[in-house]
């Protein structure tokens, strides 16, 4: 995702922004998404990883678009979620 996320021109520090993450938390995410561990990751997050992963031709611009027309306000990364994201990153790194 880090690679893929450099080809298309994306900061990490812009995307969580537009995502309303911290930047670890994005770093998290993005590691666990690369382990194949997916499960603790907020579903709007995973989503969006899943749709740049997955479309070869997509760009900046599309990954913005995305963000606006399926991720708003009313489906930001709650606390809860994150709290799952963080316990279940470090319970694999144990491993």
């Amino acid at each position: 995702m880090r690679e893929r996320l450099k080809e298309l021109d994306i900061r990490i520090t812009e995307l969580a922004n537009y995502l309303h993450l911290s930047r670890p938390t994005l770093y998290k995410f993005i590691d666990m998404y690369e382990q194949g561990k997916t499960r603790g990751i907020d579903r709007g997050v995973l989503d969006l990883f899943k749709y740049i992963d997955n479309s070869p031709y997509v760009g900046k611009k599309n990954v913005v678009s995305y963000i606006i027309n399926n991720l708003s306000l009313d489906t930001a990364v709650s606390e809860s979620s994150l709290e799952t994201a963080v316990k279940t990153f470090e319970k694999s790194k144990s491993y």
